[in-house]
């Protein structure tokens, strides 16, 4: 199975609001992990500019990301889905159904088979 992460806002039992890294389906080195999280709110302003969602590559990853406004907290959050090996929208789609916590963060603007 192709390793899946996500990097967001993430409230979860216990944790204060903030922006986390989670692995989603398979292990991540700590070096990858500091890699992916490197990836801040000025790069994917960047790369968004004024569309709604944005797709790239980077490193064997396929990643989607849509900018996220959380109950105020953090006005330029961004919601944002590794997944290994992916080359397609549909990809991306069916990873997401795989982890329905995970399609929660995305439910603004989930990704479509006709964005390519």
């Amino acid at each position: 199975m192709n390793r899946i992460a996500y990097l967001g806002t993430w409230r979860g039992m216990g944790e204060t609001p903030g922006y986390y890294f989670r692995e989603i389906s398979g292990s991540f080195s700590r070096q990858l992990v500091n890699v992916l999280t490197s990836l801040n709110d000025d790069y994917f302003r960047l790369l968004l500019g004024s569309m709604e969602c944005i797709y790239f590559r980077y490193y064997t990853f396929m990643g989607y990301a849509i900018p996220r406004i959380l109950e105020g907290e953090k006005p330029w959050g961004f919601s944002v889905i590794f997944v290994e090996f992916a080359t397609t929208p549909t990809d991306i789609i069916n990873a997401l159904d795989a982890a329905p916590e995970l399609k929660k963060r995305f439910i603004r603007r989930l990704p479509r088979p006709s964005d390519f």
